[in-house]
C-alpha cells in the first residue's frame, strides 16, 4: 500500500505544478489578448478624435465609456504612439483603476496636438477574474474527480495485487 500512497502523491504534485503552469500562460495569454482589444478601441477613438474635432471644439468621448481624452497642445507633431499600461483617477465612479492608454500627436485643425486617450481596464478585469473562475472549477472538480476514482482503483485492485 505505501507505493499506492507515494504513486498518489507525485500523481499529485505532477498534476498541480501542470495546472499551474497551464493557468499561467492561459491567464497571461487572457491579459495579452484583452489587452490588444483594448489597443484596437483606442485607435478607433483616436479616429473619432481626427474626425469629429473641429476650430470649436475637442472631441469628447461619452459619459457612459470608460473613456478620457486630453489633449496638450506642443509645437510640433511627429509620428509618434505609444501604448502602455497606468492607473488612473476615474472621475465618473470616484476610484482609481488600472488602465490602458495610446499617447499620440497629429494635427488638430492646423495645431499640432498630443492626444491621450486612456481607456478603464476595470470590466476587462472583471472579464478574466470570471472566465478563470469559470475554468478553474470545473477542472478543479475533474482533477479531484480523478483522484478520488484513482483512489478507489488503487485501493480496490491493490488487494489483488498484494495477494500475488
Amino acid at each position: 500500500m505505501r507505493l499506492f500512497t507515494r504513486y498518489n502523491q507525485i500523481l499529485l504534485i505532477i498534476s498541480l505544478f501542470g495546472l499551474l503552469i497551464i493557468g499561467i500562460l492561459f491567464y497571461r495569454m487572457l491579459v495579452f489578448y484583452l489587452d490588444r482589444q483594448i489597443d484596437h478601441d483606442l485607435v478607433e477613438e483616436i479616429m473619432e478624435v481626427k474626425e469629429y474635432s473641429d476650430k470649436n471644439s475637442f472631441y469628447k468621448p461619452h459619459e457612459f465609456e470608460d473613456l478620457i481624452v486630453q489633449y496638450k497642445k506642443i509645437k510640433q507633431a511627429r509620428l509618434l504612439s505609444i501604448y502602455a499600461d497606468t492607473v488612473f483617477y476615474n472621475p465618473v465612479k470616484h476610484r482609481t483603476e488600472s488602465a490602458r492608454y495610446l499617447k499620440t500627436e497629429f494635427e488638430i485643425v492646423g495645431q499640432p496636438y498630443q492626444v491621450l486617450v486612456i481607456a478603464s481596464k476595470f470590466e476587462r478585469q472583471e472579464q478574466i477574474r470570471n472566465i478563470c473562475l469559470i475554468i478553474l472549477l470545473p477542472v478543479m472538480l475533474l482533477f479531484g474527480l480523478v483522484l478520488l476514482v484513482n483512489r478507489i482503483l488503487l485501493k480496490k485492485y491493490g488487494i489483488l495485487l498484494s495477494s500475488f
